[in-house]
């Protein structure tokens, strides 16, 4: 496999296997039988879930009085689904006047926290969305400039693992600690994508005996990385360390959250109780066109080989909120492949944010 399979943040380990049995109608009164695992569709996510429920936490909220709440206070990987911190802390600092969205960025400053092949090309993505040309990954011309509000668009549009190191830098820990903690999620975890990667390739530089003392020792080493040129130079020679031991890693040091957290901070943006700053936050979740009845839809999600994430929320034009958050983990990878590639996981979502009887049938599964 290819590095940037392996070294997003790690691989989470494939062989736990399943978790509990299928929901049967005498476990719950009332509920019919689970359907047969199908990842490729949304019905058979139902199953899946039923037949995983140990891996998954899941947070369901309707907008018009009922809730689905399974393991919502079980911290679990949350991959890039975890950028929406970087999106808070960045439209609170636009509120409060600290930064503009047209404050621009030498390309050369933003690369400076990309380590090729490990984003899945989503720097790449980023590049030509905003008509950037590159080669091997980078721009031809570094000197170039995009606005700041650029890189929190392909942060969340393309995942960008750059652009949320670049603000973190620049806007401090403490601005993302206080939009999160204002909407709902305190003293969140906070992520280092490339920190994380390069603890992959090069363990012996990031060490603690606790996540909290490894989260600072990955942002050390994130930082280095930007600041030092010949040190980046050293990095890109190092390959992966071998599938087993990657899988080890990532299941005892990625960042963690809780679905409950994620989604308190997207109810916040989408509802409004965010306060400053709402709409840059919601105009960069909510690029996509809404739904049929709808005012926005807002959506992050994260992958990595293992893990699925996923957050979603609707703002109706009757005013309610729906939303929903999934976070999976120990996926076997030939069932992690099968849902990356179907994405149904988020129909499954949609459908119980709209659809009583499927929320129902969730609730029965979980």
């Amino acid at each position: 496999m290819k590095r940037l399979l392996l070294v997003i943040a790690g691989v989470l380990a494939a062989l736990v296997g399943c978790g509990g049995e299928p929901a049967k109608p005498a476990d719950k009164p009332g509920c019919v039988a689970a359907p047969e695992p199908d990842l490729g569709t949304a019905q058979g996510w139902v199953g899946w879930l039923a037949t995983h429920r140990d891996d998954v936490t899941v947070v369901v909220d309707d907008g018009r009085g009922a809730t689905v709440v399974h393991r919502g206070d079980q911290p679990s990987p949350l991959a890039s689904a975890s950028k929406v911190l970087h999106l808070a802390a960045y439209a609170t600092a636009v509120s409060e006047g600290r930064v503009r969205p047209d404050d621009l960025v030498r390309i050369a400053d933003w690369e400076a926290w990309y380590l090729p092949d490990t984003d899945g090309g989503a720097h790449p993505k980023a590049l030509d969305h905003l008509g950037v040309p590159h080669e091997n990954g980078r721009a031809k011309d570094p000197d170039r400039t995009v606005r700041l509000d650029d890189l929190a668009a392909v942060m969340i549009r393309f995942s960008d693992n750059a652009a949320p190191e670049l603000l973190r830098d620049r806007l401090g820990d403490d601005t993302l600690r206080r939009a999160s903690s204002a909407s709902g999620w305190p003293d969140p975890e906070l992520p280092s994508f490339l920190g994380q990667a390069i603890a992959v390739l090069a363990p012996e530089l990031v060490t603690g005996d606790s996540r909290a003392a490894r989260g600072a020792a990955e942002w050390a080493v994130a930082r280095r990385y930007a600041g030092d040129a010949a040190f980046r130079a050293e990095l890109g020679d190092r390959s992966s360390p071998g599938l087993a031991e990657q899988e080890q890693w990532a299941e005892n040091n990625t960042t963690v959250g809780t679905a409950a957290q994620l989604n308190a901070l997207h109810r916040a943006i989408s509802t409004g109780s965010f306060g400053a700053g709402v709409e840059v936050a919601r105009r960069h979740l909510e690029y996509q066109p809404p739904p049929a009845g709808a005012l926005g839809r807002g959506a992050k999600g994260g992958s990595l080989p293992g893990v699925l994430t996923q957050a979603i929320t609707v703002r109706r034009t009757d005013g309610s909120v729906s939303s929903a958050v999934l976070l999976t983990r120990r996926m076997p990878l030939d069932e992690w492949r099968d849902a990356t590639a179907s994405l149904a996981h988020q129909k499954l979502l949609v459908a119980a944010m709209n659809e009583p009887q499927t929320l129902e049938q969730l609730r029965c599964a979980l």
